[in-house]
């Protein structure tokens, strides 16, 4: 006797068909699955090159030089910018600047004007060469000179020129001069803890409880810190705080300032270096300091 599906309802033979599907396919599907999901990836290959080119050069006129700006380049050759390199050819300084910088001056040797292109520098070596900047001439550097008599006369020379009364008060020791940055004013520290403005100087009073021994500017160029015997810093107006203590073991005779701007070196009468701020400590060859 013969059979045929067609002669059963429609509904049942679906309904069957489904069963089968479920109990039949639909297993092995599942181990499918749970084999592809615990088959290992493979490693995935890095590669390191140099690094690309930096972009947006950016080039303006700086006082006895140039204000030099970029972008990070689009690729970093998978491994960290460790420094940028800044040339402006001849007539420029070769400048190094850290990889998390993106700025610089750069010193001019003379008034020519200088086109600039960045290299970023990692591990891998010096990457492709940023595209060439537009050309900029610096700006002539500040040439002057002030100076005080001991009769409380002022006189300047070059671009320091102004118009410089005659100081009120006379003293016998001056212990530092800082310009101002327009080259047109000073700051005097005298004997006896007092600051003598002169020029377009701001007038300030100092509060240090300690017998002043130097005056030095601020690295930003804005200000200036009076360095204090036994270790104290007056900082001025516009320049950088400097944290300091008073030490009762050395006498300081002077001091400098990082190119951070964030840290000062004071110098011992012993040739100790003692670092304030982003300064470390150092020691000069032995010997008496003054």
């Amino acid at each position: 006797m013969g059979f045929s599906s067609s002669s059963l309802p429609k509904d049942w033979v679906y309904g069957m068909k489904t069963k089968l599907f479920s109990r039949l396919v639909a297993p092995l599907g599942l181990i499918a699955l749970v084999a592809i999901s615990v088959t290992p990836s493979a490693n995935a290959v890095v590669t390191y090159s140099v690094p690309g080119a930096p972009t947006n050069i950016t080039v303006t006129a700086a006082e006895g030089g140039f204000n030099v700006s970029w972008s990070a380049p689009t690729s970093d050759g998978n491994t960290a910018i460790t420094n940028y390199v800044v040339d402006g050819g001849l007539g420029t300084c070769v400048t190094n600047v850290a990889g998390n910088e993106f700025s610089t001056f750069v010193p001019a040797v003379n008034s020519s004007a200088a086109s600039f292109r960045v290299w970023a520098v990692n591990s891998q070596g010096f990457g492709t060469a940023s595209d060439l900047s537009s050309s900029v001439a610096p700006t002539p550097a500040r040439d002057g000179l002030l100076s005080v008599t001991l009769d409380g006369r002022v006189t300047s020379t070059g671009i320091a020129n102004a118009n410089l009364t005659r100081l009120k008060t006379k003293f016998s020791n001056y212990f530092g001069t800082v310009a101002t940055s327009t080259g047109k004013g000073a700051w005097l520290l005298t004997s006896n803890n007092r600051i003598i403005s002169v020029g377009d100087a701001a007038a300030q009073t100092i509060s240090l409880n300690d017998k002043a021994v130097h005056l030095i500017p601020s690295y930003n160029g804005q200000g200036y810190h009076v360095i204090g015997a036994k270790g104290l810093v007056y900082n001025s107006a516009n320049a950088p705080e400097i944290n300091s203590v008073l030490r009762t073991n050395v006498i300081i005779v002077g001091g400098a300032a990082t190119a951070s701007g964030q840290g000062l070196w004071l110098v011992s009468t012993a040739g100790e270096v003692i670092g304030l701020g982003d300064a470390s400590n150092v020691s000069l060859a032995k010997g008496r300091y003054k």
